[in-house]
Parts: C-alpha cells; sequence; structure tokens
C-alpha cells in the first residue's frame, strides 16, 4: 500500500460531494463522501487519503466493495480498463486533530460564539475529508453542512439551500469549476454577513455575531481591489462569489480557499482603529491568490511561489493605485531586499527546493516576498507594458490548471517574444543571490561581488552625484568578475539600483560623511531608494540633529516613522505626537518612554493616558512609555482596571506583574489559565509566562495546570503549553509532550521537537 495518495494516482478525480456533520462538545466528524473520477490504468488501484478516520463502509457505483488501508490512506482495487468514470462513496467518522478545529466561546476573543473551520493546505483536508489531498489533481466538489440550529456556514461556491429542520439546519454549497482539493473550506457558527458590494460578482464578509461593524471596517472595499485586479490582469475573478470569514485559533493571517478566504480574527479591530489598524495587505494578498494559487496552481510544494509569489506580487500594484507612487516604491523595494536577505541567508538552496522534510518548510521567504521579487525583475527587464498583456495571456492558457515554473516561462517568454530561460535558470534554480559592496579609493570608485556562493552576472543602474546635487545615471553589466569600475564617477557619489529593481544586497565601503549621505537621500529619485538608506549604511553615520533635520524636511509619513525612534531631542518628539497621521503620532507617543525625567514628556503621556479625549490605540502607547519611565503596581492596576476593547491595558499590566515573577504573578497567571471567563489574549499570555515563573519550593501547581493543557484540542493553547514546559524545564514533561510527537499539526509536531530537544540539554 502507498504511503500517500500521490505515489499511486491512477485516476482523474472530477468531483468531490462531501456531506459533514459534527459533535462540537466531543471534537468528533460523521461524514460521507463521494469522490467522482476517471481510471488513468486499466484495472485502477484507487487510493485516498485518510490519516486517522475510520472507515465505514465504502461503495463503488452504489455497490458494497472490500477496500484495504493502513494508518495513512485507504484504497479499493477496480476493474475494467482506463477511462472508466465512477463513483466512490465513503462514509466514515472521527475525532481529528487537525483539519476541521473546534473553537469553543471562551477561545474565541473578540467573539463570544464558538465556531468550527476547515484548514486544508498545504495536506490537512485529509484529516476530516477521504480524498486525494495533493494539489496536482483538480476537481469541483459541492459541501453538505448539518449544524445546529440558528448556526450559519460558508463553504466554496455558491449556496444551493438551507433547509431548516426541528434540530438542525442543513446547508447546501457547489463550486462549479475546477480546484485543488486543498481549497475546500467549511467555516460555521453563529455568524452575522455583512454585505461588500459587487464587482463581477457578490462580496460578503461573515464574522462571529456581534462583530459586524468590526468586520465592516476591517474587510469593507474588498469589492474595490476586485474590480482593480479584474483590470490589471485583464482576468475577470472567475468564480461565483467572493467571501471572508475571520475565525478564531487560526494558525496563519488569511487563507485562499477558494470563494471563500479564511482570515484570522486578530485582523478584526474596532471603527474607533479606523486610520491606525488596517487590514488592506492581508486582504489584497488572500485576493490575488483567487487568481494566482486558486485559478492556477502550483502542481507540488517545490512550486509553491507560483501560487504566493504572486499573491505578494500584486497588492503591491493596489498600493500604487490606493495610495500612490511613493507608496509603491517603498513596497517594491522592501519586498526585493528582504528576498535578496532571505536568499543569501539560506545560500545552500535555490528558489525551487525538492529536498524538504514537510511542505510547510518550503512556505518562507523564497516563496513569499522571493517569487514577488522576482516578478518584479521580469517586469522591469521586458517592460510594464508587455508584462501585464502576459499576464492576461497566462491565466487564459493555463486557467483551471496546474503550472510548473517551466510552464510559467514558456507562457511568458511566447507572450513577450523573447527567450526568459536564461532568467529562470538564473533566478530560480541557482543559489544565493548577488552581494555588491561599493567601494572608493580615491578618485576611483567599484563596485565588487561577493563570489560565495557563486557570482551573478546582473545588469545595475548607479546614480552619480556631485557635490552640488546634479545627477546621472548610467546603467553597468556585471559579470562573474569580481569587480568593475563605475566609469565617470571621478570622486561623485555613487548610489546602488536608484530605482529600486534589483533584488541584491548593497553595501558601501566608500567613507560617506553624514552631509554626503544627507545629499544623496535629498537627490534620491524615489522614496524607496530613500528608505533603502535610511536602513544602510546612512544610519549608522547620521547623529540625533542629522535625523532631526531630515525629519522636519520630510512629507511622507512611512519615512517619518522610520526616524521617529533615532531622534533624541524629546522636544521633536513631542511635536510628531501631533502629527496628522496617526501613526507617526502613535509611533512617536512609544517613543517617548526613552526621555526618563523630563516634565514634558511626563505630562503629554500622562495626558494621552487619562484623557477620555485620545483614542485607545494612542492611549495604549502612552501606556507603553509610562510604564517605561516609572513602572510601578500603581499603574498597573490602574491599567488592569481600564476597559480596553483590544485588551491592550491589561496586556500591559500583564506584562509588568509577570516580569516580577513573584507570588502575586503566579496566583494571578493561575487563575487567569483556570477560568473560562478570561479573555484568550489574556490566557494565552499568562500560560506562556507560567513557564518562566514556575512554582514555589514544594509546590507542583504551576507544573500540574501546564500540564493540564496538553489535552487541549484548540491549537494555541496546546501548543503555548508545550513551550510553557520547555521553559519550566522540568524533564518529567518529557514523556508527556513526546506522546504528541506524531500529532497531526505541523505545528505541534514542530513545537514538540523544539520543546524536547531543549529539554534534553
Amino acid at each position: 500500500m502507498p504511503v500517500q495518495a500521490k505515489d499511486r494516482h491512477e485516476y482523474d478525480l472530477l468531483d468531490v460531494a462531501w456531506d459533514i456533520s459534527f459533535d462540537f462538545a466531543k471534537g468528533t466528524v460523521k461524514g460521507d463522501v463521494t469522490n467522482t473520477l476517471k481510471t488513468t490504468k486499466d484495472g485502477a488501484l484507487l487510493v485516498f487519503d485518510r490519516p486517522k478516520l475510520t472507515i465505514d463502509s465504502v461503495k463503488v457505483d452504489g455497490k458494497t466493495v472490500a477496500f484495504e488501508q493502513n494508518d495513512t490512506v485507504m484504497a479499493v482495487r477496480v476493474k475494467g480498463r482506463a477511462g472508466r468514470v465512477m463513483k466512490v462513496r465513503v462514509q466514515y467518522h472521527g475525532a481529528p486533530e487537525a483539519g476541521i478545529y473546534f473553537v469553543p466561546a471562551k477561545y474565541a476573543f473578540p467573539a463570544k460564539t464558538p465556531v468550527v473551520y476547515t484548514q486544508g493546505e498545504m495536506v490537512d483536508n485529509r484529516y476530516w475529508l477521504p480524498t486525494y489531498d495533493w494539489p496536482d489533481d483538480k476537481a469541483t466538489s459541492q459541501g453538505t453542512v448539518h449544524l445546529p440550529k440558528g448556526w450559519k456556514a460558508l463553504s466554496n461556491g455558491q449556496l444551493r439551500g438551507v433547509t431548516h429542520g426541528k434540530t438542525e439546519d442543513v446547508w447546501r454549497w457547489r463550486i462549479s469549476r475546477p480546484h485543488s482539493t486543498y481549497l475546500i473550506s467549511l467555516v460555521a457558527g453563529p455568524y452575522d454577513i455583512v454585505d461588500d458590494g459587487h464587482a463581477n460578482v457578490p462580496v460578503s464578509t461573515w464574522v462571529p455575531q456581534g462583530l459586524a461593524d468590526w468586520g465592516k471596517v476591517t474587510f469593507g472595499g474588498t469589492d474595490k481591489v476586485i474590480a482593480f485586479y479584474n483590470k490589471l490582469t485583464g482576468f475577470d475573478y472567475p468564480w461565483e462569489k467572493y467571501s471572508q470569514s475571520a475565525v478564531p485559533d487560526f494558525m496563519f493571517g488569511g487563507m485562499e480557499n477558494v470563494t471563500c478566504t479564511t482570515q484570522t480574527i486578530g485582523a478584526l479591530f474596532p471603527p474607533s482603529y479606523v486610520g491606525f489598524s488596517d487590514a488592506t495587505g492581508l486582504v489584497a494578498h488572500e485576493l490575488a491568490h483567487q487568481w494566482f494559487g486558486d485559478t492556477v496552481t502550483c502542481p507540488d510544494w517545490p512550486h509553491a511561489w507560483i501560487n504566493e509569489g504572486w499573491a505578494s506580487f500584486l497588492p503591491s500594484f493596489w498600493t500604487r493605485e490606493k495610495e500612490g507612487e511613493a507608496a509603491y516604491t517603498m513596497a517594491r523595494q522592501g519586498t526585493l531586499d528582504g528576498a535578496a536577505s532571505t536568499s543569501i541567508f539560506q545560500s545552500d538552496r535555490a528558489m525551487i527546493h525538492t529536498k524538504y522534510k514537510d511542505p510547510f518548510d518550503l512556505f518562507d521567504g523564497f516563496a513569499y516576498g522571493g517569487g514577488a521579487a522576482r516578478m518584479f525583475m521580469l517586469m522591469h527587464e521586458v517592460g510594464e507594458d508587455k508584462f501585464w498583456p502576459a499576464v492576461k495571456a497566462y491565466l487564459n492558457e493555463r486557467k483551471f490548471e496546474n503550472v510548473t515554473t517551466e510552464q510559467f516561462f514558456a507562457s511568458f517568454s511566447k507572450s513577450v517574444g523573447r527567450d526568459l530561460d536564461a532568467f529562470r535558470r538564473q533566478w530560480f534554480y541557482t543559489k544565493g543571490a548577488p552581494s555588491l559592496t561599493l567601494v572608493r579609493n580615491g578618485q576611483q570608485t567599484v563596485v565588487k561581488q561577493a563570489k560565495y556562493p557563486l557570482a551573478y552576472p546582473v545588469p545595475l543602474d548607479v546614480l552619480l552625484v556631485d557635490h552640488d546635487g546634479k545627477v546621472e545615471k548610467r546603467s553597468l553589466h556585471l559579470t562573474e568578475d569580481a569587480a568593475i569600475d563605475i566609469p565617470g564617477a571621478d570622486g561623485r557619489l555613487v548610489v546602488l539600483d536608484p530605482d529600486c529593481w534589483l533584488m541584491a544586497r548593497l553595501d558601501y565601503d566608500a567613507g560617506y560623511t553624514a552631509e554626503d549621505w544627507k545629499l544623496l537621500y535629498r537627490v534620491a529619485p524615489n522614496d524607496g531608494c530613500r528608505d533603502r538608506l535610511l536602513n544602510g549604511p546612512m544610519a549608522k553615520a547620521l547623529t540625533s540633529p542629522d535625523w532631526v533635520e531630515l525629519a522636519r524636511r520630510e512629507r511622507n509619513p512611512r519615512l517619518l516613522r522610520n526616524m521617529v525612534g533615532r531622534i533624541d531631542n524629546a522636544d521633536i518628539v513631542l511635536e510628531l505626537t501631533n502629527h496628522a497621521d496617526k501613526q507617526v503620532a502613535t509611533t512617536a507617543l512609544g517613543s517617548l518612554g526613552r526621555f526618563k525625567g523630563n516634565d514634558a514628556v511626563r505630562a503629554k503621556l500622562e495626558r494621552v493616558w487619562k484623557s477620555p479625549d485620545f483614542p485607545e490605540y494612542m492611549k495604549n502607547s502612552a501606556l507603553q512609555a509610562l510604564f517605561q519611565i516609572e513602572p510601578s503596581d500603581a499603574l498597573a492596576d490602574e491599567a488592569w482596571a481600564k476597559p480596553s476593547q483590544m485588551l491592550g491595558y491589561q496586556g500591559q499590566a500583564l506584562g509588568y506583574w509577570t516580569g516580577k515573577a513573584d507570588d502575586k504573578a503566579r496566583r494571578l497567571c493561575l487563575t487567569l489559565v483556570t477560568s473560562d471567563a478570561t479573555a484568550e489574549p489574556l490566557r494565552i499570555s499568562a500560560l506562556r509566562a507560567l513557564g518562566h515563573i514556575k512554582d514555589k519550593p514544594g509546590s507542583r501547581e504551576v507544573y500540574d495546570t501546564l500540564v493540564g493543557y496538553l489535552k487541549e484540542r484548540s491549537n494555541s493553547p496546546l501548543r503555548t503549553a508545550i513551550n510553557a514546559l520547555a521553559d519550566y524545564g522540568d524533564p518529567a514533561a518529557a514523556p508527556l509532550i513526546e506522546a504528541h510527537r506524531n500529532h497531526s499539526l505541523f505545528f505541534v509536531r514542530q513545537d514538540v521537537e523544539r520543546a524536547l530537544n531543549r529539554l534534553k540539554r
């Protein structure tokens, strides 16, 4: 028997029709799934992924048949020639540890109602749904969900009907276009549905009851992003609808389940936080997946950039549309620099990497920012005027299919009329990334390229700057040689990659003074370049007066926020607390904690903290600074007692008390983790703190409490308890933690391994 269904895949999956009911209190499911398929081999063996589920019966085209199984799969042997279409019906039950999650109301903050949700990527839908659970075989699907009265269910595609019974309601959904099975999704509970307009499809937000206004301000306006992506890609959103739901105890920020993205409840914020909190990046990323990842999908995880790289690339263009060119160039520069750091830090692997232990290992800086950075460079190389028509052609050519890196480049090469294979080989199959250093020796200025793990041939633009501010741009081409002279430098100042199009580490060993750096900052061609200078060698050369000078001139709030923490002048930071940009003002408030003994600072912080005229997020920042200036029990008591929608005050007070690690902190944390009335963020913080506080001599109360949490089914409390026991440091916990070594959820297995390694030291 195969270990996984992909090891012997002798059919084409056509449709997955699933019907599920559950016992919330017990965390159990009872299901009935019919996998419609076409055999691709004579006398095929039909293998389905189903670890830890009990199979009750199997029928093929209505007839009960014998089946084989092991710990991970079940299989049916069928007769007949290849090409036979058949329906394999599997009835089953189980108590899944992963794939489907039962979150009680006490763990659902800021919600006050229970939630059931599924999470399939990468290979977890198999824990609740016996099917082919790999991305390379797409099928349509339909879901039937049996729910307690008053609950609602969100799933893929179009709602086909709701049947209201005496004891339960039955919701039926169907999606008519093929998709990978990891995108099959269910979210259920007492939900409010918020209409979010209409692009070319209806758009809605699903939030737990009582949070409709939070959902509206957090996710509202998604219809406009859909309309923009339609125009940008030239390919209209191809599914029946688009919904976003918020779920608690979620292990990711968001998940692009086809037509019904699941978002973490932690993304929600109240209306009073508008202008300070913003989920646009998360919304734009997960939405982009409906095109890239759902419409076109990688066939296996080494090509995950086909999904994640594009979903990390597209949001920058919504940023350009919404906020302008300055914000766009900063987003592009941040993506390129982050990707370069990943490739250089992990220089032992290339973008396409087939040697991995778990699929999740590949969902890292390579797949996300690395993929996006390479698409920025590709767009720059072929020209944006050719790039988007190529995107349109690619989506139309490969819609509802699986796409490899090679197939992507074949499509793009055809569309732009040039062979892009050299780009593919260099940036996707070559280890590392360019690491460039500008060196000035007298009048000669040289760009050196590190040769480890190897040197890259790359185009490089440079900006030559006279000391009177005149600029000239030059284009170079670096080969594998160690260094190249910059012609015409003649002692002038030089900026590498001034327009921010190259994924490379850029260093300067040129002896530039603070005045030189300020000149370069002033003449930089865009704010992405300025941001790169701010966070590079320039930061070490400037003094506080230099930062004050830059800050007084800066009009971009994003850049200004990067300067606040470098200004040692309390008067200037106080001025910035009144800035029109809420994030600048709040950052400045938090930064005031550096100025102890300053009466004006203390007065400002006290006024913000105590006055009802300031919003909660500013009060929270002021409280943070007050704890830096003069932490006290009285301040902690005051913070604990003050109402807070986001629990920021209480979190800071708890941090103060647990930092003391005394009897009071121990008793408080034990009370918090043993009370069902505790809001989940405080429970998790208290659990984490108990591992450091530990027990009084002769007591095992803390240890026993942490061990008790090892029985939790919700992933956040369980994982926090595992890590807290590692902090506690008692080797007696090792066999108890060891019992979770084969847990279905990757993150739990990862935490177990790390905890056991720590306890064995």
